[in-house]
C-alpha cells in the first residue's frame, strides 16, 4: 500500500444497479484494495414510471429522504469511514450532512454529473460547504462551482468498468436482435433525433430512455427501443459496426465527453465522436473516429466504413487505451492519491489538482 499502511475504508452512496457509475466506482475502490462498503438509495434503474407512480413517489419523498438519511447517518457512525463518496444525493439535506460529518471521522465527498441547479434553490446548494471536496465529470461545471462558497472542486472524467464495458461474445442472433451499422444508447433529445437522422440511411439503430414516446422521426421509428444497461449495452455495441457517441447540449454549454466516451471503446467498438479538446486528450487519432461537426458526421461515416480492415484496428486500440487508462480504478487510485488515502499500486489517471487553490 502506499502512504499509509492501513487499509482505507470507503462507504459509496447512491443508486446501485449493474452497469450505474456509482457501482462502477465501488468496484474501482475495490480492485484497488480498499475496504469497501455501499449505501444503496433504492432508486433502482432509471425509468420513465406511470403517472401513478410518479405522483405516490411525489407524497412519500420527504418520508423516504428522512429514512434515507436517517440510514446514511447510522451508517456513517458504524463504520467511521475514512471517505464517504456520495454520488448525485443533491436531495440530502444540510443537516442530515453536518450529522454525517459529525457521525464520521473521515472525508465527505461528493461527485456530481449533473446540471440542473444553478441558480435554483436545492439542498445540494445549501449544504455545500459541509463537502470537503466536489468532483465533476463536467469541466464546465468549475467556473459555476468555484463561483459558489464551498469547497475545492475538482475535474474527475468519466471511466468504463471492466466487469460491464467489455467485448462480449456475439452470439447467434445478436446482430439481428441489438445490431446496425450504427449502434446509439442514449437518452432521447431533440436535437439527437436530427443529427441521427441524418445518418440513417447508413443503418442506425437506437436504444435509450424517451426515444418510443418522443421520436417523430418516420425513418427512426422502426429503428428505437428502450433503455438498455449492463452487459445489454455492450451487446449493442459489439453486435453494430460502428458505435456513436453524441454529446449532451444545456443551452449555451455542451458536454466535451461522456460516459459512453469510455464505454463504448471499452467493448471493442470503433467508436464515432465528436473531437473536443478533452477527446483529443483521451484518445489518439488511430484509437476512435473523430468527427469535426455534424456536417461533417455523414461523410466521415461514408469514409470510415469503407476500410473495415482499418476500422477493426480501431476497435482495438481504443479498448487497449481504455484498459491502461480510463477504467474505473484508475479514477479511484487519482482520487486517493489526492486526498492522501492508502491504495494498493497500480496507475492513476488523471492526476488530480485543485482548481480552488
Amino acid at each position: 500500500m502506499n502512504q499509509h499502511s492501513r487499509t482505507s475504508r470507503i462507504l459509496v452512496v447512491g443508486a446501485h444497479w449493474e452497469g450505474s457509475n456509482v457501482t462502477s466506482m465501488a468496484s474501482g475502490l475495490r480492485e484497488i484494495g480498499a475496504e469497501v462498503h455501499t449505501l444503496d438509495t433504492d432508486f433502482g434503474v432509471p425509468r420513465h414510471p406511470h403517472l401513478e407512480e410518479r405522483v405516490a413517489r411525489r407524497l412519500t419523498a420527504r418520508r423516504r429522504t428522512r429514512t434515507l438519511e436517517t440510514r446514511l447517518v447510522e451508517t456513517s457512525e458504524r463504520l467511521q469511514p475514512d471517505l464517504t463518496l456520495i454520488y448525485k444525493c443533491e436531495w440530502l439535506s444540510p443537516d442530515a450532512l453536518h450529522a454525517v460529518r459529525a457521525a464520521a471521522r473521515g472525508l465527505l465527498v461528493h461527485f456530481w454529473p449533473d446540471i440542473p441547479f444553478y441558480g435554483s434553490p436545492s439542498p445540494f446548494l445549501e449544504g455545500i460547504g459541509e463537502f470537503d471536496l466536489l468532483l465533476t465529470p463536467k469541466s464546465f461545471h468549475i467556473e459555476r462551482l468555484l463561483a459558489l462558497s464551498g469547497p475545492d472542486v475538482v475535474f474527475l472524467p468519466y471511466a468504463a468498468d471492466p466487469l460491464v464495458h467489455r467485448r462480449v461474445e456475439v452470439r447467434p442472433g445478436d446482430r439481428e436482435r441489438y445490431g446496425s451499422t450504427i449502434g446509439f444508447v442514449g437518452t432521447w433529445r431533440d436535437y439527437r433525433e436530427r443529427e441521427i437522422e441524418s445518418i440513417a440511411r447508413h443503418g442506425v439503430v437506437i436504444y435509450g430512455g424517451y426515444w418510443v414516446d418522443e421520436c417523430r422521426s418516420a425513418r427512426l421509428r422502426p429503428v428505437v427501443h428502450g433503455p438498455v444497461y449492463g452487459l445489454e449495452m455492450s451487446r449493442v455495441f459489439a453486435s453494430s459496426t460502428l458505435a456513436l457517441n453524441l454529446l449532451t447540449r444545456y443551452g449555451e454549454v455542451s458536454d466535451r465527453h461522456t460516459s459512453r466516451s469510455f464505454e463504448a471503446p471499452a467493448c471493442g467498438s470503433p467508436t464515432l465522436m465528436p473531437r473536443t479538446d478533452e477527446h483529443a486528450t483521451f484518445f489518439a487519432e488511430d484509437e476512435v473516429v473523430f468527427y469535426a461537426n455534424t456536417a461533417s458526421l455523414d461523410a466521415t461515416i461514408e469514409a470510415a466504413l469503407g476500410d473495415r480492415d482499418a476500422l477493426a484496428r480501431i476497435g482495438h486500440r481504443g479498448a487497449e487505451r481504455v484498459c491502461s487508462q480510463h477504467l474505473y480504478r484508475h479514477r479511484m487510485a487519482a482520487l486517493l492519491d489526492y486526498v492522501g488515502l492508502a491504495r494498493a499500486p497500480g496507475t492513476a489517471w488523471p492526476s488530480l489538482a485543485s482548481t480552488r487553490r
